[in-house]
């Protein structure tokens, strides 16, 4: 039997939080709902993957991605650190783990730099992608270069939904989560392939 990869997994801890949330200018709120799975230690984590027959399981950034589109520096150093915080994470753990590192979309340069740093000094397996930046579709004009030099080096990517789909009719009953997610994978995916990307 070959390996068992998880492909789709997030790992978020109350600090890696409260640390983004800084940048984004917000505070959290103490005693509220909390981060999903800040509970789980990345011991408890790697339990549960032996349980469930996984060998590797790709951690990624999903939806708090570092679009800060009015603050390119914010934005570099958000990304530098939700990469830094996944690359110690792959590291401490014995190959239980790996990553798909993030970029500070919209601010293209900075974005291909960071690309760089993640496929090239820290190992990792791609890079991931919200569905949209700032309200914009992945295949903008202005992308181009980034999607080039991705293209160049023959690099994964792995798109994550935002998680809000502004469509009709999708505010109640969870509906923005359980469908919309696959409503915006559908669309960034198909626009990818239309305009030439995908």
């Amino acid at each position: 039997m070959g390996t068992r990869i998880d492909v789709h997994a997030h790992y978020y801890t109350t600090d890696f939080a409260e640390r983004m949330d800084g940048l984004r200018g917000r505070a959290r709120q103490r005693g509220g709902a909390g981060v999903a799975g800040a509970g789980v230690s990345i011991q408890q984590r790697t339990d549960m993957l032996d349980e469930a027959g996984i060998d590797v399981q790709v951690i990624c950034v999903g939806a708090e991605q570092p679009y800060f589109p009015d603050n390119p520096a914010n934005a570099n150093e958000a990304a530098r650190f939700e990469n830094d915080y996944y690359k110690e994470t792959v590291e401490q753990n014995g190959g239980r783990y790996a990553a798909f590192g993030c970029v500070p979309l919209p601010h293209v340069d900075q974005a291909i730099r960071e690309a760089s740093r993640c496929l090239d000094e820290l190992g990792f397996a791609g890079i991931n992608l919200a569905c949209s930046v700032a309200g914009q579709p992945l295949d903008t004009p202005a992308f181009e270069p980034f999607w080039e030099e991705l293209d160049r080096r023959g690099a994964v990517v792995f798109l994550h939904p935002n998680m809000h789909c502004d469509a009709p009719m999708m505010g109640d009953f969870g509906l923005e989560g359980t469908a919309g997610g696959c409503f915006e994978d559908t669309i960034a995916g198909l626009r990818l392939t239309f305009s030439g990307w995908g």
